[in-house]
C-alpha cells in the first residue's frame, strides 16, 4: 500500500482515535495526487490541497500548510541570498493566482 506524505505523517496517526470515537463508521480511504470528482466517484468527503475555490463542492478549511522552497544541493550552493533564487527560476516564488 502506498500512502502520500499528507495520509503519513497527518491522517493516519489520528486514525485509531477516531475509530475509538467512532466505532460505527467505516472508512473507505484511497490516495492519490490527482483531481477528485467526489460525487462521480462515490466520495462523501475528500481532503485537498488548494485554496478551496472548487465550484463542485463546499469546501472548508482544516488547517493552513506552510511552504518552503526547495533546490538541489548543487543550485544552494550558489545561493546567497534569498533573492538570488530568481537568477534559476524568474517565476519563483511568485504566488499563484
Amino acid at each position: 500500500m502506498r500512502w502520500g506524505t499528507f495520509a503519513a505523517g497527518w491522517l493516519l496517526p489520528r486514525l485509531a482515535g477516531f475509530y475509538d470515537s467512532h466505532p460505527h463508521i467505516d472508512l473507505h480511504i484511497s490516495t492519490h495526487n490527482n483531481h477528485v470528482d467526489p460525487a462521480a466517484e462515490g466520495h462523501d468527503y475528500t481532503i485537498r490541497f488548494g485554496n478551496g475555490a472548487w465550484h463542485e463542492s463546499d469546501a472548508e478549511l482544516i488547517f493552513s500548510a506552510p511552504h518552503a522552497p526547495l533546490c538541489s544541493p548543487a543550485i544552494a550552493e550558489q545561493l546567497q541570498q534569498p533573492d538570488d533564487v530568481h537568477r534559476f527560476y524568474p517565476a519563483a516564488l511568485i504566488p499563484p493566482g
